[in-house]
């Protein structure tokens, strides 16, 4: 019972390992040394999504002033961020149409 366990825990990292090594996941760091692996489309998705959901949260807490979220809205600009929707826009431009999307994780 063990001795399965230790090795669906190597086959499980040979695995994660192969596919960072084709470039297919990224690595992130975790405290203590360990090592997350996570699948590239989905990490930018995860990204998009959450930058849509931080952008607007962060532009609400203005919304009761006109010219705040004005004055907000240039300062995102001038630090290089832009709209969530033309983020959208570009990362679906970016997409193969003929390519269907991948389901990772439960993640389309």
């Amino acid at each position: 019972m063990v001795e399965e366990s230790v090795n669906r825990d190597l086959e499980r990292k040979r695995h994660e390992v192969a596919q960072f090594l084709e470039c297919e996941t990224v690595v992130i760091p975790l405290l203590g040394g360990e090592a997350w692996y996570m699948n590239q489309k989905a990490l930018s998705q995860f990204q998009r999504d959450y930058g849509y959901e931080m952008y607007h949260w962060y532009r609400n807490q203005f919304a009761h002033d006109q010219y705040d979220q004005e004055a907000t809205d240039n300062s995102l600009v001038s630090h290089g961020f832009k709209s969530p929707q033309a983020s959208v826009a570009d990362a679906n431009e970016e997409e193969d149409p003929e390519e269907a999307p991948e389901e990772v994780d439960g993640i389309e």
